[in-house]
């Protein structure tokens, strides 16, 4: 396959900050819930970019306030409703947190030799995977990045169970899927990593972060 010339990591819910203009509209317990941040994401995050030697992008406002994540048309991008959120205060929350995010990223992919492979971290509880590596089948190198990858995790000596997921991009809505419409297969191969929040105390995740990160730095080779 083509060597990766370029790896970018990004965190897109690595955190459950609330600028404190907004923080009497949320409730504190609500902020320690899955819904408002991906835990331990960001660790992993700049693990793996300190491994690798990757610039990392993360993104530490929670997502109850704006999801960096989704598309302007998407209705979750918002989480509070119009009576505690107003029109003049989305479009301040987009300029200040969601537009910046978003065009740095952008920005410094169009600027990077190519081709270049992004890899979007996340944890999540509702999956019985401990990884799971979502791809875009269609887009020959992202597929060619995503099974050496999986290879590499499943060679472990830890019996981590990591599994594939072929995204239907008709169905998606991701930063990830908004990048392929940007960039054409050869330059830009996205993928979105997600990790089961069980690992995060277990031991066990530093081989893991080790493992992926040998085989990220072979795909650069």
């Amino acid at each position: 396959m083509t060597a990766i010339k370029n790896i970018l990591i990004t965190c897109e819910h690595g955190g459950n900050q609330i600028p404190i203009r907004y923080r009497t509209l949320f409730n504190e317990p609500n902020l320690q819930l899955p819904e408002a941040w991906d835990e331990g994401a960001l660790d992993l995050a700049l693990s793996v970019a300190e491994k690798v030697d990757a610039p990392c992008f993360t993104h530490q406002t929670s997502r109850l306030l704006v999801d960096v994540d989704l598309s302007l048309g998407n209705s979750d991008l918002f989480k509070l409703d119009s009576s505690m959120l107003g029109d003049a205060d989305r479009q301040s929350i987009l300029d200040r947190y969601y537009f910046p995010y978003r065009l740095r990223i952008e920005n410094t992919i169009a600027t990077s030799d190519k081709p270049l492979l992004h890899i979007s971290v996340h944890t999540a509880q509702a999956q019985t995977a401990d990884l799971v590596i979502k791809f875009d089948g269609s887009r020959t190198l992202e597929k060619e990045c995503a099974m050496l990858l999986i290879d590499a995790i499943r060679n472990t000596p830890f019996s981590f169970e990591a599994n594939l997921q072929e995204i239907v991009a008709s169905e998606e809505d991701s930063f990830v899927h908004y990048l392929r419409s940007r960039f054409d297969d050869e330059a830009y191969a996205g993928l979105t990593l997600v990790f089961h929040t069980r690992l995060i105390r277990n031991e066990n995740i530093t081989m893991l972060v080790e493992q992926f990160s040998k085989a990220l730095t072979l795909l650069r080779s």
